[in-house]
C-alpha cells in the first residue's frame, strides 16, 4: 500500500501524468482487482443500503478526483464507477471490513475537511479537494480508503461491461485493450439473481 500511497500523492500533486499513474496503479493492484472483477455485477436502480445519500455524493466526488473525466480519456463517471461500487457493497462475498471502511472513509474525509477548511468536503473547491486528498493519503485510514477506492475504480474501468462497469467497453477502447475470449455470457454472470 505504501507504493500506492506514493503514486496517489505524485498524481494529486501533478508530478506524473494520468496515463502513467493508471499504468503503475494497474500493475500494483492488478492481481487483487482481477480476482474480484469476476465476482461482481450491477443491478440497475439498486442503491447500497450502507451508504447515506451524503456519503454517496462524497464518494462520487472523490472518485471523480481520483479518475477525472478528460476529453480523450474516460473518468469515473464514464466508467460507471459509483454504480459499480454500489453493487460491490451489496455483494455478500465482499469483506464487511471493506464495506465499513468505504462508508466510514466518506465520513472521515468530511471530518478532515471541517478540521482543515471549516466546511464540508462537498463545499470545497476542486483545488481544496485535491489538497485534502493529498493530506489524507498520509493518514493510515486515508491511504487504505483511497487505495480501496482506486481498486474499485480500476475494476470498473477494466471489467467486462456485463458486470456494470466499463459501459460500451469505454475503458478497453481508451486503453486499446482486446478482451480475452470467450467473454462471459449473461447466464454465467455472478450472482445470477441480480439482473
Amino acid at each position: 500500500m505504501a507504493d500506492q500511497s506514493n503514486l496517489v500523492q505524485h498524481f494529486l500533486a501533478g508530478k506524473i501524468e494520468r496515463r502513467e499513474f493508471l499504468r503503475q496503479m494497474g500493475l500494483l493492484s492488478g492481481a487483487a482487482s482481477l480476482s474480484s472483477i469476476l465476482g461482481c455485477s450491477y443491478a440497475l436502480g439498486v442503491r447500497a443500503p450502507e451508504l447515506s445519500p451524503h456519503n454517496s455524493k462524497i464518494i462520487q466526488s472523490v472518485q471523480q478526483q481520483l479518475l477525472p473525466s478528460e476529453s480523450n480519456a474516460p473518468g469515473a463517471r464514464e466508467i460507471n464507477a459509483f454504480p459499480y461500487l454500489q453493487f460491490v457493497l451489496l455483494d455478500p462475498r465482499v469483506d464487511d471490513d471493506e464495506k465499513e471502511l468505504l462508508q466510514n472513509g466518506a465520513g472521515w474525509i468530511d471530518d478532515e475537511a471541517q478540521e482543515r477548511f471549516s466546511k464540508e468536503y462537498l463545499q470545497l473547491s476542486p483545488t481544496e479537494q485535491q489538497q485534502l486528498l493529498a493530506h489524507v493519503v498520509e493518514l493510515g485510514w486515508g491511504e487504505r480508503w483511497c487505495a480501496l477506492l482506486l481498486t474499485y475504480l480500476f475494476e470498473a474501468l477494466l471489467t467486462d461491461p456485463l458486470y456494470g462497469g466499463n459501459p460500451q467497453a469505454v475503458g478497453w477502447r481508451w486503453l486499446e485493450h482486446q478482451p480475452g475470449l470467450p467473454r462471459p455470457r449473461p447466464e454465467q454472470r455472478y450472482p445470477k439473481n441480480y439482473l
